[in-house]
């Protein structure tokens, strides 16, 4: 960009225009004197100071990672986040907001990827250090959301894999008559997974052609699953226990 101009004539300053303007498209220039039919001519412009490009930031921020890595896992997870991390150094200065999600994801990404919680620790160490900065104002936020992600993907693979312990068959038993017993002990208390919960025991317990069925444990999930159960045609009776957590003496 021309900021500034200092010419004799008219047509002389037209042609500098036009010399920079195809210029400027291959680099940019800072206070240079050009000699325009017997004019000197001044041109002022900015210094491009812009970091590097986004592909060699993430190639670097790429390197490092993999320098710090633990297990076999982060290294499979490195490789595999690279849109991710263009996402998260396409947002830097962008807006914070979707710059701290975009490291969020990340976080997850690696959680999801069984990558080390240490990896998740330094990740934006490494990405400051692609970018030739010791630290900035978004750095400290960066990290934990970073975290956050990471440990949010952590809960909620934990919460599945407590929620499959209550599916079927794992729930049941077969008991001496032909009937079964399951045990309703589904950890969530929100209606509308218990009602999906319910209904995915009903189907599973019907496809297994069962006809009868004690339900016996926590009371939200027991009611939903004798609704469930009778609607898929299978008989069923209460427990005689007190729906209470078992706990010892």
């Amino acid at each position: 960009m021309i900021s500034e101009l200092s010419v004799g004539g008219a047509d002389v300053r037209d042609l500098v225009i036009e010399l920079f303007a195809q210029a400027e498209e291959l680099d940019s220039f800072v206070s240079k004197r050009f000699d325009v039919g017997g004019e000197e001519v001044d041109v002022i412009e900015e210094r491009d100071e812009s970091p590097p490009v986004d592909s060699e930031i993430v190639a670097a921020w790429t390197a490092r990672d993999h320098a710090r890595a633990l297990i076999r896992e982060d290294h499979a997870v490195i490789d595999a986040s690279g849109a991710a991390r263009a996402l998260v150094v396409e947002r830097i200065g962008v807006g914070l907001g979707d710059f701290f999600t975009a490291c969020a994801v990340l976080g997850r990404l690696v959680a999801d990827g069984g990558g080390s919680p240490t990896l998740a620790a330094v990740t934006i160490d490494g990405l400051c250090e692609a970018m030739g900065i010791a630290s900035a104002p978004w750095t400290a936020p960066a990290r934990a959301a970073v975290a956050e992600g990471f440990a949010l993907a952590q809960t909620e693979r934990a919460k599945a894999a407590a929620e499959a312990a209550w599916e079927f068959p794992k729930c049941a038993v077969r008991l001496a008559d032909g009937s079964i017993a399951i045990a309703a002990g589904f950890p969530d208390d929100d209606p509308d997974a218990l009602a999906a919960w319910a209904g995915r025991i009903a189907h599973d317990a019907a496809l297994a052609h069962v006809r009868r069925a004690v339900v016996d444990g926590r009371a939200a999930a027991c009611a939903a699953l004798v609704d469930a159960l009778s609607l898929a045609g299978i008989e069923t009776t209460r427990g005689g226990t007190t729906g209470k957590p078992f706990s010892k003496r």
